[in-house]
């Protein structure tokens, strides 16, 4: 993971934040769905631990935006929506590791 590619996934995670809150009904939405699975697939692309994450999200999402689904979820769709904002966080403190990595290379290969 470079350090565009990096900017790009923090640019994606604002645009899935904005994409929430513009969808934050639990009911069924088939189009904010397919939305979000469309900016997961470029988190999915560089980064293994990233990419669980994103799985991890879409599933809740599925649940989030079913008819019915998010009822039996423990804590209702108020966790659904806490629990994407958990892993939005951890994908934001691995792409901080990444860049933390590049940076030391780069330090390391032209000390300063």
């Amino acid at each position: 993971m470079n350090e565009e590619q990096i900017a790009r996934s923090r640019e994606t995670i604002a645009e899935i934040q904005a994409h929430l809150g513009k969808h934050s009904y639990a009911v069924r939405n088939d189009g904010a769905l397919v939305e979000l699975r469309f900016l997961l697939g470029y988190l999915k692309v560089h980064d293994r631990y990233i990419a669980e994450k994103a799985g991890q999200i879409e599933d809740l999402a599925v649940e989030f935006w079913s008819a019915r689904k998010h009822h039996r979820y423990p804590g209702g769709p108020s966790e659904i929506l806490a629990r994407i904002d958990d892993l939005l966080g951890r994908i934001e403190n691995q792409l901080q590791q990444r860049e933390q990595r590049i940076r030391d290379g780069a330090t390391r290969s032209h000390p300063a």
